[in-house]
């Protein structure tokens, strides 16, 4: 019925709707869309508002706000049950999001850490209780599972931890603790990413050519982080393995460099921080978006269809 003279299509489907005369144009980002792609009309009929760094937001400033002093009463993991030594891999995404390749990979991160770990600390003895995989319990009839999947790849059972829902606030204290979050291919995290960043985790993640499987390079572009950024598993793998040996891998000083990634991260809090937590600056870029759409359309009086207007617009 195109009840509006202009037309736009913004997250809640955040893809092509597929027909450029429902949707004059939608609002994407330079990473979680292939914009730069020769074949672009072919991914979306709508013409493209493009917003960098991300079309991503969270407004978590003023939502969950720090304690006092920045305190976070998981901070020794004890009510967690997690020990304060290990290295926690996270991911807490609806588990219909893994896949076989993704726990294939998972199986080798774990194993190939827990061995490295093994031979360092014969070299430098220090304490350490190995490495945890954290998943959330989502759909809970699933967990037997997944376990059972993992152990099959030689991750013992006690070396995956499942934990259940949480208030939102209570969730993201939790998730500080994590040393990484691991994140899923074929369904990137969104709204868990945005979390886990405000969190100050680091995120290993591997974009793909979909909308939902660039959503972590999106986010990752609002806060800096594309150290987290690989374009293969064998890369994820290895940088994911590299985070977590205690005496990092040759050359690379990835696990010394965690704390460095983390303290980014957190300078994201203020309000001149990154752009993924700056809720005035990205408002502002959306309205000016808007007006732009309106700027470059011309309407010929006897159809509401858009009739003219270039075909990408850069905010």
């Amino acid at each position: 019925y195109r009840p509006g003279r202009i037309q736009v299509g913004f997250l809640g489907w955040p893809c092509t709707i597929g027909s450029s005369e429902l949707l004059d144009f939608a609002f994407v980002d330079p990473k979680s869309t292939m914009v730069e792609s020769v074949a672009l009309k072919r991914h979306y009929e709508e013409k493209l508002l493009i917003v960098p760094p991300s079309l991503f937001v969270g407004d978590h400033r003023r939502k969950l706000p720090r304690p006092q002093g920045g305190a976070n009463r998981f901070a020794n993991r004890s009510a967690l049950n997690i020990p304060n030594k290990a290295f926690v891999f996270a991911n807490h995404n609806q588990l219909f999001k893994l896949n076989e390749a993704l726990l294939d990979t998972w199986g080798n991160i774990l194993r190939r850490a827990r061995t490295l770990n093994v031979k360092c600390i014969e070299q430098n003895p220090s304490p350490s209780t190995g490495v945890l995989l954290w998943l959330l319990r989502h759909p809970s009839a699933a967990e037997v599972s997944v376990r059972e999947e993992l152990i099959a790849r030689g991750v013992p059972k006690h070396h995956v931890l499942f934990s259940d829902f949480a208030p939102q606030d209570e969730y993201v204290g939790r998730v500080e603790v994590a040393d990484v979050f691991l994140d899923n291919v074929q369904y990137n995290a969104g709204a868990t990413g945005v979390e886990t960043f405000w969190a100050g985790v680091p995120m290993v993640s591997m974009p793909g050519d979909t909308f939902v499987r660039r959503m972590g390079k999106s986010l990752a572009a609002a806060v800096n982080g594309s150290e987290g950024i690989v374009y293969s598993l064998k890369e994820y793998e290895d940088l994911a393995v590299a985070f977590a040996t205690k005496c990092g891998q040759p050359g690379t000083g990835a696990h010394h460099g965690l704390k460095h990634i983390r303290k980014n991260l957190k300078a994201g809090h203020s309000h001149e921080g990154k752009s993924l937590f700056n809720t005035t600056q990205w408002a502002d870029k959306f309205v000016r978006a808007l007006r732009m759409a309106v700027d470059t359309t011309t309407v010929p009086s006897s159809s509401s269809t858009t009739a003219t207007t270039k075909h990408c617009v850069v905010v």
